[in-house]
């Protein structure tokens, strides 16, 4: 018997062979802000309309912060949509997929996708790596409402282990982390520093700048590898180390002033955002960030800090404080070993020089070097055009349900699509011979008898430039002018 169908549906099939204008992409983040309704969709066009709607601000320790700073500063794209889970910097898996058995922040993105359809939708949660929070995700990022697929970026987790004691990357533990492998996702390693000197998620940059190619480029045909980064000044990683001094602070200079010395900060010059907590009586009061560049030489570094803003005169009065501190190293990652990165399907950012930084690797997380189950998971455009077709194909027709299927509406299918196929080739989107056809193998009499019609495209997707090699050798046969 049959299966009973209705509506419009479009889904990705096992690529064939193993050979190698506005896109309506919208960025979808799901992460904390201040306040704003929990588990709402909320369009956001500025930091100033963020701030306004979730009450954020850039640096105050909430994702959909970093999100907004990577929007609308960084990329500078003109719109995202922002769904807050938790109000509070300080959230869990619980926070993100709601009530266990509501998964009330996923349906909060089927609500969205499902409301504002478009042709590329991708999903970001910055800064989040707990491996529930991303199976839940990743699950409705498949398939969300059972139409919409979307391609979601993630956070690869970061800690210090990840690095030597030169802050240099240490890509066995982050291929380690790495913590899913699916077609559909796009690890991406290292936070970064923007030219306002706020950490920002590697995975909301990443983000953004897909979407702002795409916008540019007219499809998402555009890899994700080496886009340029602008106002980025390099890759941080949180090297916090709980380490404790004692300082001495009097009445009439409440300046606090104390000397770094520990392995691992040797030779670095570059950013030291610090912690610090005044100890009153064995119980801590007034903690507050600060961050100050901090020269180190021969393995030490002053940090001086003027609490005038945070501490009481009681408080003032106390000869010893204890300060506990931690900070954000900078993280040297070679060419060489963001390419190894790539290899396992996790991006990253590296400096070409002059602080000039770009996105490095352009796989899905189900890319390793030499084992890709299928070609079109060996490039995140792949993906995403894909995508962009069989979305494209169910706004474009999903209004036209019960209407009579005559001939001439099977036949007017085929052209626009052929018209559209043909169209991004001519943009270099797709190469070849990429046609739409109405195949009798998938429209057997049975399953037109009961209204359901399959159309067929088979592309092939422009393979971007990864590797270019010039041979030069050296020839003696020149020599023979002296013969002349």
């Amino acid at each position: 018997m049959a299966t009973e169908k209705y509506g419009v549906y479009a889904q990705l099939v096992k690529s064939l062979a193993n050979t190698p204008v506005s896109t309506d992409t919208n960025v979808i983040f799901i992460g904390a802000s201040p306040t704003g309704d929990l588990n709402k969709a909320v369009l956001i066009t500025s930091m100033a309309d963020y701030a306004e709607k979730l009450g954020g601000a850039p640096g105050d320790g909430y994702n959909l912060s970093e999100a907004a700073v990577a929007a609308f500063s960084v990329a500078g794209i003109n719109q995202v949509y922002m769904i807050p889970v938790s109000n509070s910097t300080e959230f869990d898996a619980d926070d993100y997929i709601g009530d266990a058995e509501l998964f009330t922040g996923v349906y909060a993105i089927e609500n969205l996708l499902r409301e504002n359809p478009t042709t590329v939708n991708i999903l970001c949660a910055p800064s989040v790596t707990d491996s529930s929070v991303l199976a839940a995700l990743n699950m409705i990022a498949k398939k969300a409402d059972g139409h919409w697929v979307s391609f979601m970026v993630y956070d690869v987790s970061e800690y210090s282990e990840q690095l030597n004691e030169a802050n240099a990357v240490n890509v066995d533990a982050v291929v380690k982390d790495k913590q899913l492998n699916d077609e559909l996702a796009d690890a991406v390693w290292g936070h970064v520093k923007t030219s306002g000197g706020y950490f920002v998620s590697g995975a909301a940059v990443r983000a953004c700048l897909m979407a702002k190619s795409d916008s540019d480029y007219g499809v998402p045909a555009r890899c994700g590898g080496n886009l340029a980064i602008p106002g980025i000044q390099g890759i941080v990683c949180d090297n916090s180390r709980g380490l404790a001094h004692t300082v001495a602070k009097s009445n009439s200079n409440p300046t606090v002033t104390f000397t770094l010395t520990e392995e691992g900060f040797t030779d670095y010059n570059g950013i030291l955002r610090c912690s610090i907590v005044l100890w009153n009586g064995g119980a801590p009061e007034y903690p507050v960030n600060v961050t100050q560049e901090v020269t180190f030489t021969d393995g030490e570094g002053v940090l001086t800090w003027t609490p005038t803003d945070y501490v009481t005169p009681a408080v003032a009065n106390y000869k010893d404080d204890t300060v506990y501190y931690g900070g954000f190293a900078a993280v040297i990652l070679t060419e060489s070993a963001a390419t190894q990165l790539s290899a396992d399907g996790i991006c990253s950012y590296i400096n070409y020089g002059g602080g000039n930084w770009h996105t490095w690797g352009d796989h899905t997380s189900a890319f390793t070097a030499g084992n890709v189950s299928d070609e079109r998971a060996r490039y995140d455009s792949n993906i995403r055009m894909l995508i962009m077709l069989t979305n494209r194909f169910q706004l474009k027709y999903r209004f036209s349900i019960d209407d009579p299927m005559t001939l001439t509406m099977r036949n007017d299918v085929i052209q626009e699509e052929n018209d559209y196929l043909a169209y991004i080739k001519s943009i270099g989107a797709i190469i070849g011979d990429a046609t739409c056809s109405f195949k009798a193998d998938d429209n057997p009499v049975d399953n037109i008898a009961l209204g359901q019609f399959v159309w067929s495209i088979e592309s092939t997707i422009t393979p971007p430039l990864k590797y270019a090699q010039l041979n030069v050798a050296h020839s003696s046969a020149g020599l023979s002018v002296y013969y002349e």
